[in-house]
């Protein structure tokens, strides 16, 4: 008896019970999740996406796949980087706390209130949390001093596609490698994404330019970018959209700038509306599939038929996410949305502000007492 005989037999149902004796174990690799977030692209790149299309020369800008690449490394490199400025205030945090408990004697250590209040631990937290807050607004982007530089970043193949979203298999695998070498050229009037590259066995060393990692006038993108319908049009509205000012009362867009933009023009459209409609219901399908409460839409500016408005509306039935916007349930209008939005945010830095300025003044009233 072979050995599929032998589980055909021990599948069968028992005879007292009616449910199978055996049944052989399905060992499937779970498939890996692509990583979802949002990638941080220059304003000016979103006004104006780098993506060639069909008829264009390589030089132009970025075929879809090279650009979902591109995004992958942009959120690796911001992410090294927000860890190494991490690591760098923790020093200093480590720093401040060692120092405040060599300076206190043990009966400002063990000190405790009438309530159980240790004045000494309070203290030396106090030390290490304005050290660590310091150091980090010091070090962050934006900042006069220690603005940051290059930090090169280790990352596999295999992780490289799976932040792109991109699906691993040997025609990607392919096509990676000559992806990231396109990046180390210029991209139009553009400088290169990648300032240094080593390729390795597995391993992937590279440095993302500094242009690219902007401190300012930046839109944050949902990642990852719609690669599966639409090529290189539905990718530049998707980056059009997300970095059009949508806010009620903002300015119009031309109809023929937003045909530029997305390569139409240039291509010889004989249907441009058709083809945006249909960019825009691939974009929204998109949208629904990563969990965003918003739908896009595109109208005509009142009083001019030249020019258009985009209108992103408060999707009802919106796939469920961990952290939605506040008010996306409540059938809430997108300025409505954005306005809780921003209270939500106004309430945390007031938050955080009021804990650092009262470990401010824990550290202070410990200097003063080591003064006296």
């Amino acid at each position: 008896m072979t050995k599929a005989d032998r589980r055909a037999e021990a599948a069968r149902p028992s005879p007292r019970r009616g449910v199978p004796r055996y049944v052989p174990k399905q060992r499937a690799k779970p498939a890996q999740k692509p990583l979802s977030g949002f990638v941080i692209f220059p304003r000016a790149v979103l006004r104006n996406p780098p993506l060639r299309h069909r008829d264009d020369a390589p030089e132009v800008g970025l075929t879809v796949f090279e650009l979902a690449v591109a995004g992958a490394l942009i959120m690796t490199a911001r992410q090294a980087t927000a860890e190494d400025l991490h690591a760098v205030a923790w020093s200093a945090g480590r720093d401040a706390i060692k120092t405040a408990r060599a300076a206190l004697t043990p009966e400002q250590m063990y000190r405790v209130t009438n309530n159980g209040f240790e004045v000494g631990s309070d203290l030396i937290s106090g030390a290490g949390s304005a050290a660590y807050h310091d150091r980090r607004r010091a070090g962050r982007p934006g900042a006069k001093i220690d603005p940051g530089a290059d930090i090169e970043v280790e990352i596999s193949r295999r992780e490289i596609l799976r932040r792109a979203g991109l699906v691993y298999s040997a025609r990607s695998a392919a096509m990676l490698v000559p992806a990231l070498q396109r990046l180390t050229r210029d991209i139009g009037k553009r400088s290169p994404i990648l300032t240094t590259l080593r390729l390795e066995n597995r391993a992937v060393f590279l440095t993302v330019g500094d242009a690219w990692l902007p401190r300012g006038q930046f839109g944050k993108v949902p990642w990852p970018l719609p690669t599966r319908r639409g090529g290189a049009t539905v990718a530049a509205l998707w980056l059009v959209l997300h970095g059009a000012d949508v806010r009620r009362g903002g300015p119009a867009m031309r109809m023929d700038a937003l045909v530029e933009r997305l390569g139409l023009s240039a291509r010889g459209a004989a249907d441009v509306n058709h083809k945006i409609d249909a960019a825009l219901d691939c974009v929204n399908r998109h949208a629904r599939a990563l969990g965003l409460a918003v739908i896009f839409r595109i109208a005509p500016a009142p009083g001019d038929d030249t020019r258009i408005r985009i209108i992103a509306a408060a999707a009802r039935t919106a796939a469920p996410v961990e952290k939605a916007h506040p008010g996306a349930s409540d059938g809430l209008t997108a300025d409505e949305i954005e306005e809780r939005h921003e209270a939500v945010q106004r309430e945390r830095e007031t938050q955080r502000a009021f804990e650092h300025d009262g470990a401010r003044r824990r550290a202070a009233g410990l200097l003063a007492r080591l003064r006296a």
